[in-house]
């Protein structure tokens, strides 16, 4: 009897699960001016695996299965329940940080709709993201309140994405936090650091922002941590991006539904692996020289307010993408009268792997920042900065 049960409530669901895919309309319908093709293969093959569901309940199919009950019940069962233990082990372990992807999707839902920026941080909020807590003040950066800037206060205002935020780090242990009193202590004077990193943001965005609030910021020096995927284009916040299912496309909710399991996530990873035009040079792109006019915005924007800008390069290896935006970076400098260094010889002679936050997540940890640190704070010395 429990066997006939199983049959029925798999041929049920499999019903329900057709019946689903059927109520999809695709946005390029070939198949009955409502499926693509592709779609409707699919949507065949459901209906097939309800068809043959059903077909098992007719007595002389199911007399045949019926001997077979122990196995065909018993094989499907183990492999769910050894991937369940698969998953909780993955969960408990955080294989390679796996975790990572759980700390952005909680972040990215945290993030506001801007018409000019696209998105930015919710104002005066507090969340906990992978283990560290996060807290936004009144502009939404992860820094304290901005205060009116005290006697004898230099600030040195640090515009970039998730790099400079510190994902996955303890604010504390990020290289804007830290900079503060290494750069007071060689100026022997009030200097405050002011993180403005958003993640994902782009060049246009930092320009946008730092157009926006500069005055808020009150800035003595700016320096944007420029990352090679600066060069990707304006990221839209997805309508769809809360945590049901409403309002998805069966791909849409499928995807997400799978998206949950770390098991797929860490596999997923592994097979991606890089991407295969990670280290190209793409000058012609529009990203790229909508990035590059952004730079040249945010040099003439210091110069309207008389603040020195430093463009600070952040790249770990000597890639061919790295040297052109090297070169175009320079280019750009030398035409706006603005400085341009490099972080790159910080992690000469140093194991890559140990300045990860994980071997997924390749945001630095505290090593990692630290040797920013260390970095900036020579070539800002070098270039006189910050000033008496």
């Amino acid at each position: 009897m429990w066997f006939r049960v199983v049959l029925m409530v798999a041929a049920a669901a499999s019903a329900l699960i057709t019946l689903y895919l059927a109520s999809h309309r695709s946005a390029n319908p070939t198949v009955f001016e409502r499926w693509s093709g592709d779609y409707f293969v699919v949507l065949l093959a459901a209906l097939t695996g309800t068809a043959v569901l059903a077909a098992c309940q007719w007595r002389p199919i199911y007399q045949r299965l019926h001997r077979f009950r122990v196995p065909l019940v018993a094989v499907p069962a183990s492999i769910t329940c050894a991937l369940l233990i698969v998953e909780g082990g993955i969960r408990i372990l955080d294989a390679l940080g796996v975790s990572y992807y759980e700390l952005i999707r909680d972040y990215e839902f945290d993030k506001l709709d801007d018409a000019e920026l696209s998105y930015r941080h919710r104002p005066n909020h507090e969340n906990e993201y992978g283990g560290a807590q996060y807290s936004f003040n009144e502009l939404g950066l992860r820094d304290d309140r901005l205060s009116p800037k005290g006697e004898n206060e230099y600030r040195v205002v640090f515009l970039g994405d998730s790099v400079t935020l510190g994902i996955g780090a303890l604010r504390e242990d990020t290289f804007v936090t830290r900079l503060g009193p290494v750069l007071e202590a060689r100026r022997k004077a009030p200097v405050r650091t002011i993180n403005t990193g958003v993640g994902s943001y782009n060049t246009v965005q930092q320009w946008r922002f730092f157009r926006r609030h500069g005055d808020a910021l009150d800035a003595d020096l700016v320096v944007l941590v420029y990352i090679g995927n600066d060069i990707n284009g304006m990221i839209r916040l997805n309508p769809k991006r809360n945590i049901g299912l409403a309002g998805l496309t069966p791909a849409e909710a499928f995807s997400r539904l799978l998206g949950l399991s770390w098991t797929y996530r860490l596999v997923n990873h592994v097979v991606r692996g890089k991407p295969a035009d990670r280290d190209q040079a793409k000058r012609d792109s529009p990203g790229w020289q909508d990035s590059m006019a952004a730079l040249a915005e945010i040099a003439r924007e210091c110069r309207k307010r008389n603040v020195p800008f430093v463009i600070a390069h952040f790249r770990r290896r000597r890639t061919a993408r790295a040297k052109a935006l090297w070169e175009d970076m320079g280019a750009i400098a030398q035409a706006e009268s603005c400085d341009l260094i490099d972080i790159r010889p910080a992690f000469d002679g140093v194991d890559l792997n140990t300045t990860y936050v994980s071997r997924v997540d390749h945001h630095p940890n505290r090593k990692g920042h630290g040797l920013v640190v260390e970095r900036i704070d020579s070539e800002l010395a070098r270039l006189g900065f910050p000033h008496r």
